[in-house]
């Protein structure tokens, strides 16, 4: 056997210690890209969240409210005009 070819001698002579990678990202911003890389399902759920919580009032108290509920059904009853 050459010494090119020596495998077992080269691992021996190996060192035994892992890689060790520092973790740069801390904070909030390193916590939330590590929970959306993890979990991506959570991106739908924070973008619902975000449009209900933004169009959810404008939609329930709009200045039409009585107006398009009234339009919308005949039934509506709202105690006269």
């Amino acid at each position: 056997m050459s010494s090119s070819q020596d495998y077992e001698k080269a691992v021996s002579d190996a060192s035994d210690e892992v890689a060790d990678f520092d973790d740069h990202r801390k904070g909030f911003v390193g916590r939330l890209q590590h929970a959306l890389h993890v979990t991506p399902a959570l991106v739908p759920l924070i973008v619902l969240v975000f449009a209900i919580a933004l169009f959810g009032p404008y939609f329930a108290t709009g200045p039409n409210c009585r107006r398009s509920c009234r339009s919308a059904n005949p039934y509506y009853l709202d105690g006269g005009d």
